[in-house]
């Protein structure tokens, strides 16, 4: 840990940093955090309409983030536990079991790539529709999934600890 530190301060004195007497300033940020999302994303939300929204390819991408995986991941792990090849881990349950499944829908990055690779050469508004779908079922798992895990260890956490006798 000392070499590390001592490494630290030899790169912030080399000028490759900053020095000991500066403080790092972080840059002014005139930007919304949905321009942020359009830039990290790379599509536009301007001229945003309900036509773009409901066309096929977005939906079918959506359904396929917010549906397939819920599927895909809480189905095997029902299954396994029906079939007693496991147990569930202490103090879970099959609410949180599955509020996790919802969750996995929540995937930007290899969607991203994916659709890229898929519609690289193919129409613009086709990549957009790609990219608006992934944006709108990684939403839809993350809100779902917040209310399904809350409600799941509702009841957990809120409920007041037994009473003890001495």
């Amino acid at each position: 840990m000392r070499r590390d530190i001592s490494t630290l301060k030899q790169v912030v004195s080399d000028g490759r940093g900053v020095s000991d007497n500066q403080t790092p300033q972080r840059p002014e940020r005139k930007d919304s955090p949905l321009r942020s999302l359009e830039h990290v994303a790379g599509v536009s939300l301007e001229g945003l309409s309900l036509q773009m929204l409901t066309n096929p390819l977005t939906l079918g991408i959506a359904a396929g983030l917010f549906v397939g995986k819920q599927v895909g991941v809480f189905l095997p792990l029902w299954v396994g536990l029906k079939a007693r090849w496991f147990s569930m881990p202490d103090g879970a349950n099959l609410l949180m079991l599955y509020g996790t499944a919802i969750a996995t829908g929540i995937g930007f990055t290899m969607s991203f790539f994916i659709g890229s690779l898929a519609y690289q050469d193919l129409d613009p508004a086709l990549a957009d529709a790609m990219k608006l779908g992934v944006l709108g079922g990684s939403l839809l798992s993350l809100l779902l999934a917040i209310l399904v895990l809350r409600v799941s260890t509702f009841k957990r956490f809120s409920a007041p600890p037994s009473a003890t006798t001495v």
